[in-house]
């Protein structure tokens, strides 16, 4: 079901009108109209209310889904950029290793093996750069999720971490955007450099 108007119930602030115009988001609230420029084509799925936020959750395909929060700093309503951890995404992995581009900054991953009950989840927090003396280093910030084993670990290009028997290889040739590889076993350099793009 796709949502183009409708109206929500906000604790402070009552009813709220929600419109959705082309790429954007109008809300109508206390005689007031607000025009949210998100540039987001895609229809909005499903609405939720907290005390502090409105949350839209937009489906891009069957296995991922963005979640935008808008929050109220009693005037208006503002969003966050970044917002934390806001698309999540479902990735069926049929062999390993497995090289993975199709993400950004903010994502949630679950990559489910087809043959086996496991799951192994990474949550891209954040890319930015590190100021050295000599010159400037990119960094991936990420929290890898195997089980109930938990690790955080910042990675510059070229790096790996490992949780719970799997291996997470970032790659050498990494930009703004995350390029990794999992593995269920170590990869030695040779097939890394070979796997890379």
């Amino acid at each position: 079901m796709n949502i183009v108007s409708c109206g929500v119930m906000h604790p402070t602030l009552g009813l709220i009108s929600v419109e959705q115009q082309n790429d954007n988001v109008l809300l109508r609230y206390q005689g007031k109209e607000q025009l949210i420029k998100w540039d987001l084509p895609e229809n909005i799925a499903s609405l939720s209310v907290d005390v502090d936020k409105i949350d839209f959750t937009y489906i891009f395909s069957p296995s991922s889904y963005l979640v935008k929060s808008l929050y109220f700093n009693g005037d208006a309503f503002f969003y966050r950029i970044p917002d934390g951890i806001c698309f999540f995404q479902e990735v069926m992995v049929d062999k390993f290793p497995l090289l993975f581009y199709k993400s950004r900054e903010g994502s949630r991953v679950n990559f489910n093996a087809v043959n086996e009950d496991k799951t192994f989840s990474v949550e891209i927090h954040s890319i930015g750069t590190d100021k050295h003396a000599d010159k400037d280093q990119l960094y991936f910030e990420y929290r890898l999720i195997n089980g109930s084993c938990q690790k955080t670990v910042k990675l510059n290009p070229g790096d790996a971490a490992e949780v719970a028997g799997l291996f997470f290889y970032q790659s050498p040739g990494a930009a703004r955007w995350p390029i990794f590889l999992i593995s269920d076993r170590p990869v030695n350099a040779a097939k890394l450099a070979e796997l890379f793009p």
